[in-house]
């Protein structure tokens, strides 16, 4: 018998909405590790608010033995209380805000745990890792990815003009990165832009300049953590994400040499 065969014999019937909602409570219960049993003895206890065992046994339609080994169990999670009356032991069901208690409880444990579970998980990753992203989708979850990762500064270099192309869709790249607070490098190719583009930099969390014109390339490279992504054309429509420390440390180098003899703008840093 699960929740649901519960719910039923103590209400009799259910409309669709009901049962829907009693399936759900069934999953999440389940999912704060309340089995079959501890479901319903918890519920039993929260109609009765508080009863001896034999009682809480009727209500929840279990056999006494299996409900007593099942309040210890809820006992100890803090979800019910106990006391003795007349030298019988009687249980009391605590607020359901308990389980926000749990819940919370466990994200502080977690928390604990958390980076070396991901010592972990790094360690099992390959040192290099290439990901190859098609089309105009592929393009976006490019600039997605840079977007996502927690760095102060994103690197980026070549067209824009092929980039909005690319992607199909504006991505809304700049605001988005400048409401994460997130610094960007960029050298741009001169002749896409106009004096409008250079206007709000420091508003805009960015510094610019040109590249030279030999290397003005019709592609779009974003360095990020460690992580380089690239953006090809439209009609080529390949992309990828290569992530690899060794690589985005060299690509960054790079982009600091081509930096260098760049053309300073109006508006950015000399």
């Amino acid at each position: 018998m699960n929740l649901y065969d519960f719910y039923d014999i103590i209400q009799c019937r259910h409309n669709s909405s009901t049962i829907q909602k009693i399936m759900a409570l069934e999953k999440f219960l389940h999912n704060l590790g309340l089995k079959e049993k501890d479901q319903k003895v918890y519920i039993a206890l929260l109609q009765l608010g508080e009863g001896s065992v034999s009682r809480i046994a009727r209500k929840a339609s279990l056999k006494r033995t299996t409900v007593y080994n099942t309040l210890e169990r809820l006992e100890s999670r803090g979800l019910i209380s106990s006391y003795r009356e007349k030298s019988v032991k009687r249980f009391a069901a605590e607020s359901p805000t308990k389980l926000r208690d749990i819940i919370e409880g466990d994200l502080v444990v977690l928390d604990k745990y958390l980076p070396q579970l991901k010592a972990f998980y790094n360690s099992a990753k390959p040192t290099g890792e290439l990901k190859y992203l098609p089309g105009e989708e592929g393009a976006r979850l490019v600039s997605e990815d840079a977007l996502a990762l927690r760095d102060t500064t994103i690197y980026s270099m070549g067209t824009i003009v092929g980039v909005k192309e690319a992607t199909g869709v504006s991505v809304r790249f700049t605001k988005r990165r400048v409401a994460k607070k997130i610094f960007e490098k960029a050298l741009r190719v001169e002749k896409e832009f106009g004096e409008d583009y250079l206007r709000h930099q420091l508003e805009e969390f960015k510094e610019v300049r040109f590249l030279p014109e030999a290397l003005e390339m019709p592609i779009h490279l974003l360095i990020y953590g460690n992580k380089v992504g690239v953006i090809c054309s439209k009609a080529e429509g390949s992309n990828f994400v290569i992530e690899s420390e060794d690589f985005s440390t060299s690509m960054r180098m790079i982009f600091e040499e081509i930096w260098s003899i760049s053309k300073p703008t109006r508006h950015g840093s000399s």
